[in-house]
C-alpha cells in the first residue's frame, strides 16, 4: 500500500503562490487561496482585508461538499466550481484535485467573467503542479520506485532476490 503524502513542499508552495500573483493581478480579484477540502489554507495570496480567512476556508470547504453532494442529487457526478456574489463581494471556488480548491475573492472592480476565465486557467496549472508532486512523492515512498527502490536494492545486495536472514 502507497501512503501519499499530502503536503506541499516549500519550493511546490513558491510556484503556486506566483501562480496565485498572476490570477490576482490578470482578473483583478483582491483574494486568492489555495485551500484543501477539509478547509486548511495551503497558500493565500493577495488582500489582508479578511478578517477571519480560516473560518472562511473552512466555510468554503464544507459548501463545495455540501455542492458535491447536491450534484449527485441532481444527476451530475460532480460541480466543478461554485459561485456567490453578495452585494460588494464574490467569490468562486474551482476544484482543482480530488483534495484541493482554489477560491478567488473578488469586489466591483472586476467581473465574474474575468474571474472565472483567469482562475480556470490558474486551477488547470496547480493542479497539474500539485498531481505531478502527488506523483513524485508516491514514487518517493514506493519501494518498487524512485529512491527507494535503489535503497531497497542495496539491502537486498544489488538484486531481486530476498534477503538471507
Amino acid at each position: 500500500m502507497i501512503i501519499r503524502d499530502t503536503t506541499i513542499d516549500e519550493s511546490t508552495l513558491v510556484v503556486i503562490t506566483t501562480c496565485l500573483t498572476v490570477l490576482i493581478e490578470e482578473a483583478q480579484a483582491s483574494t486568492a487561496l489555495l485551500i484543501g477540502e477539509d478547509g486548511y489554507i495551503y497558500a493565500r495570496v493577495g488582500s489582508s482585508e479578511l478578517t477571519d480567512p480560516i473560518g472562511l476556508a473552512t466555510l468554503i470547504a464544507a459548501s463545495f461538499g455540501a455542492a458535491k453532494e447536491t450534484a449527485k442529487v441532481a444527476g451530475e457526478t460532480n460541480f466543478e466550481s461554485t459561485f456567490w456574489k453578495g452585494e460588494k463581494n464574490g467569490i468562486f471556488v474551482v476544484k482543482l484535485t480530488t483534495d484541493h480548491l482554489l477560491v478567488a475573492i473578488f469586489n466591483e472592480a472586476t467581473t465574474l467573467g474575468m474571474v472565472k476565465m483567469y482562475s480556470e486557467k490558474i486551477a488547470l496549472q496547480i493542479g497539474e503542479i500539485i498531481t505531478e508532486r502527488s506523483q513524485q512523492a508516491d514514487a518517493d515512498i514506493d519501494p518498487q520506485k524512485g529512491k527507494w527502490k535503489d535503497i531497497v536494492d542495496a539491502i537486498r545486495g544489488g538484486g531481486d532476490e530476498p534477503l538471507d536472514l
